[in-house]
C-alpha cells in the first residue's frame, strides 16, 4: 500500500476532497464540511510558546488577550489558526503584532528561541522542541484554544479498501492519542 501525504490548510484539504484529488483529509472541525462525510479524529491544545525567562513562562495558562502587547511570530496569515487568532484579537480590541511571518512550525520555534517573538502553536507540536530550545509552553485559557479535528471523505463508497483501512486506523489512533482532550 502506498500513501501520499500532502500538507495543506483546511480549505485546501476540503477542496482536494471535493475535486477528487484526495481520498481523505484531516482538518479542524470548524471547517465547512458541506457535502462530505466526517468522523471525529482527535484534538489539540493551542499554547503560547515563549523563551523560559519570559514573564509569561511563569503562568499556568494565559488568555490570548494577555499576549497582545507582545511581538508574535506567525505562520501564513491564511491559515485557520492565524485567522482565528486575528478574530480573537479583534474581539479583545487589539491587533496581533506580527514581528515575523514564517512558513513552518520549526521556523516559528527558532524565532521564539532567538527571543525575537512569541508564538501560538499546538502544544503537542512544540513539546519535542521545548527542552532542546529552552522554551516554555503555556496553554491558552481561551475556550477556542482546545481544538477538535475530523477525518473527512466524500463517503465510504468513494474509498478504496486501503483508504478505508487508513480511515479506520486513524480513527482508532486518534481515539487513543486524543483521549485526554475530551
Amino acid at each position: 500500500i502506498r500513501i501520499d501525504i500532502e500538507e495543506r490548510v483546511s480549505t485546501g484539504v476540503l477542496s482536494g476532497l471535493r475535486e477528487g484529488v484526495a481520498a481523505l483529509g484531516i482538518c479542524w472541525d470548524v471547517a465547512d464540511f458541506a457535502g462530505l462525510q466526517t468522523r471525529p479524529w482527535r484534538g489539540d491544545q493551542l499554547s503560547v510558546v515563549v523563551p523560559r525567562g519570559h514573564p509569561l513562562a511563569a503562568q499556568a495558562s494565559v488568555w490570548l488577550a494577555q499576549t497582545l502587547d507582545e511581538d508574535h511570530v506567525s505562520l501564513p496569515p491564511s491559515s485557520a489558526v492565524q485567522l482565528m487568532l486575528q478574530r480573537a484579537a479583534a474581539l479583545a480590541g487589539k491587533p496581533l503584532n506580527y514581528r515575523v511571518v514564517v512558513a513552518t512550525f520549526d521556523a516559528a520555534l527558532r524565532v521564539v528561541r532567538a527571543g525575537l517573538a512569541i508564538s501560538v502553536l499546538p502544544a503537542e507540536l512544540a513539546r519535542p522542541y521545548a527542552e532542546a530550545f529552552d522554551l516554555q509552553i503555556v496553554p491558552l485559557a481561551d475556550p477556542w484554544a482546545r481544538r477538535r479535528f475530523a477525518i473527512a471523505t466524500r463517503g465510504n463508497d468513494s474509498l478504496t479498501p486501503a483508504a478505508r483501512l487508513l480511515v479506520e486506523h486513524l480513527g482508532a489512533a486518534g481515539r487513543v492519542a486524543g483521549a485526554d482532550l475530551g
